[in-house]
């Protein structure tokens, strides 16, 4: 990646990453989470509209797995890229885990 940072930037020590053909700053890299091609589905609805903590709760009863939709669903900046009519993967909750425990 060739991003070139002023010296006086705030991101010049901030690691870049490459997502689905983007370059974006973030403070860790997305793991990757097995996916079997079982995985339920859901349409997002209009009241969660660049959210997913409400579909985290309904599938995993709690709202801290947010973050594995989004990457299984290449969604890099939720409150832009999710809209209703969405139709997202819902990773199992066990491969989220298997993740986390490397």
């Amino acid at each position: 990646m060739n991003i070139k940072l002023d010296q006086t930037s705030r991101f010049i020590n901030t690691p870049v990453f490459s997502i689905a053909n983007k370059t974006v700053f973030g403070l860790w890299r997305q793991p990757t989470i097995k996916l079997d091609g079982d995985e339920p589905s859901e349409v997002v609805n209009k009241a969660e509209e660049g959210e997913l903590d409400h579909m985290s709760f309904r599938n995993y009863g709690k709202r801290d797995y947010w973050w594995a939709i989004a990457v299984v669903n290449g969604i890099s900046n939720v409150t832009e890229e999710v809209v209703a009519g969405m139709v997202l993967t819902i990773p199992k909750l066990e491969r989220i885990t298997e993740t986390l425990v490397k």
